[in-house]
């Protein structure tokens, strides 16, 4: 459930992805696997802040960290720092938007993940366009292109220049 949720989440169909992620926290709570229904948890924070539902996500990724330090999942320690920033890019609260992002690319760069280290350089940069950072933003979507160039993504490499160029 927790991938198909997240196969809903790239669709954008926030709805169809919060019941999955519903599902697969379910399951995870009646079978003991704490790291799922946390894995849940966080998963579905991003469907949450595109819904707007931000204290929701909020509380959701919060719980989430908590397991996730006990456990000990660097991989899902990542996406929870890339989903707060996700949640404070929406608050427009750049301080912790910036430090969530920094985590996740720390997290990211360490465990060697380049399309999720890749991704979270691409949001990070959009984040700072919006902020109003225009040279940072620049430094890191070139990051995210470069890395997917190295992954053969040619879809997200040029959707990634594109966004350099409209910041010129």
């Amino acid at each position: 459930h927790n991938n198909l949720g997240d196969t809903y989440l790239r669709k954008g169909e926030w709805e169809k992805a919060l019941e999955q992620f519903e599902k697969c926290r379910n399951l995870g709570e009646q079978g003991g696997w704490v790291n799922m229904a946390a894995w849940a948890d966080f998963n579905s924070s991003e469907a949450l802040i595109h819904l707007n539902k931000l204290e929701h996500a909020k509380s959701n990724l919060d719980r989430s960290m908590d397991v996730m330090l006990k456990i000990g999942d660097k991989v899902g320690l990542g996406g929870i720092h890339q989903n707060y920033g996700r949640l404070f890019h929406a608050q427009k609260n750049w301080i912790n938007m910036e430090e969530h992002y920094k985590k996740a690319i720390e997290i990211f760069t360490e465990i060697n993940t380049p399309i999720s280290l890749a991704e979270a350089h691409y949001e990070f940069g959009l984040a700072l366009k919006e902020k109003g950072d225009k040279t940072q933003a620049k430094i890191e979507l070139r990051r995210s292109a470069n890395l997917f160039l190295h992954l053969n993504l040619e879809k997200q490499v040029k959707r990634t220049l594109k966004e350099i160029e409209n910041l010129d």
